[in-house]
C-alpha cells in the first residue's frame, strides 16, 4: 500500500510540508477507497513524525503515544469522540514536538461532531495537527473543509493495481481481471480477488451478457443474492469493455482461452457504437447503486436499454 501512496501527489505534498517545517494545522485526505482509507491515513500520519520505519510501524499498530487514531475501525466519529479529541489536544506531546489526531471516516460524522471540532481545527494548541480522512468530501461541512488543506488521492491505474495484487497475492485468482474490474479502487480489487466469489460473479455477468430478450428478466432475477453490487457491476461493465476491445481489434483484458473465443463470438453481434452505449448505461447503473438502488432492477433496465439499442442498430 505504501508503494502506491508514495507515488501520489498528495503524499509528496505532505512530505514536502513536513520536510520544510510548514505543516498546516489540518489536512483533509480524500480517498474513495473506503476499505483502505484507515491504512492510508496511518501512512500519511507517519510523515508528521519524520516517516521513519519504526515510527511508521508503531502508527500502523496504533500504539504511538503522540498519534491518536479515532474512532475505532468501522465506527463513525460522534459527539463524544469530538469532545475527547478537543480535551486531549491540550495535553503536551509525549515524545516530540508534534501531536497528531487522525480522524477516520469523517464522511460519516454528523454535523454535531463536526461542529464540535471546528475551533480546534482552526486554532489548535501549539504542535497539534489534525489529519481527517474521508471517502467523499460532500458530507464534510463547508466550515470544516475551509479549515483544512486538501490532499486528494485519485483512483489508481489498472496497471498499478495489478502490480500491487501480483506483489501481494501472486497465487490467488485472476489478478488481471480483478484489476480491470476495480475502477481504480484497490479495495474493490481486493474484495473481488479475496472474497471467493469472483468465479461466481463472472459467471452471472456472462449470463447477463448472453441473455436473449426473453431471458433478461430471469438473468436479472438470478442476481437476487448478490451483495457485492458495485463489484458485480464493474465486472459486467468489464465484459462489455472487453467486447468493445475485441470489435476494435484489440485483445480482451479479462478473458482469455475458450472464454475469450466465446466473448469474441458474442461481440460480433454488437456494433462498437452499441458497446460504447452499454458502457455508459452501466456507468449510470453504478451511480444508482451508490444510492442503494436495487441491483436486479438496475441490471434488468440496463439490459433492456442495450437490447433496444442493439435492435435499432441492426435494423439501420
Amino acid at each position: 500500500m505504501e508503494t502506491l501512496l508514495r507515488s501520489t501527489t498528495a503524499y509528496k505534498l505532505l512530505a514536502r510540508d513536513a520536510r520544510e517545517n510548514r505543516l498546516a494545522n489540518t489536512y483533509l485526505l480524500l480517498m474513495q477507497d473506503e476499505d483502505n482509507l484507515r491504512a492510508a491515513l496511518k501512512i500519511f500520519a507517519a510523515l508528521f513524525f519524520g516517516g521513519g520505519a519504526e515510527t511508521t510501524a508503531r502508527i500502523a499498530r496504533e500504539n504511538h503515544p503522540d498519534c491518536m487514531i479515532l474512532p475505532p475501525p468501522g465506527k463513525a466519529p460522534d459527539k463524544d469522540m469530538a469532545e475527547k479529541v478537543v480535551e486531549e489536544s491540550f495535553l503536551s506531546p509525549v515524545e516530540g514536538k508534534h501531536k497528531v489526531f487522525v480522524l477516520d471516516n469523517m464522511h460519516r460524522a454528523n454535523a454535531v461532531a463536526q461542529n464540535k471540532l471546528l475551533k480546534s481545527l482552526e486554532e489548535p494548541p501549539q504542535g497539534v495537527h489534525f489529519l481527517l480522512g474521508a471517502a467523499s468530501e460532500f458530507p464534510i461541512l463547508p466550515t470544516v473543509r475551509s479549515r483544512a488543506a486538501k490532499l486528494e488521492i485519485p483512483p489508481f491505474s489498472q496497471g498499478e493495481i495489478e502490480a500491487y495484487l501480483k506483489r501481494n497475492y501472486s497465487d490467488v485468482g485472476n489478478v488481471a481481471a480483478c484489476a480491470a474490474a476495480s475502477d481504480g479502487s484497490l479495495g474493490r480489487a481486493q474484495r473481488l480477488l479475496l472474497g471467493g466469489r469472483f468465479a461466481e460473479l463472472s459467471s452471472l455477468a456472462m449470463a447477463c451478457v448472453t441473455a436473449s430478450a426473453k431471458d433478461i428478466p430471469a438473468a436479472a432475477r438470478a442476481l437476487g443474492g448478490v451483495t457485492e453490487k458495485g463489484e458485480f457491476l464493474s465486472l459486467l461493465r468489464g465484459v462489455y469493455r472487453d467486447m468493445l476491445f475485441l470489435r476494435l481489434g484489440r485483445p480482451a483484458v479479462t478473458a482469455g482461452g475458450a472464454e475469450g473465443e466465446r466473448l469474441c463470438a458474442i461481440a460480433r453481434e454488437y456494433t462498437p457504437a452499441v458497446l460504447v452505449y452499454a458502457l455508459d448505461v452501466f456507468a449510470e447503473a453504478e451511480k444508482q447503486i451508490t444510492f442503494n438502488a436495487n441491483l436486479t432492477q438496475c441490471v434488468e433496465v440496463a439490459l433492456w436499454k442495450i437490447d433496444k439499442e442493439k435492435r435499432k442498430c441492426n435494423k439501420s
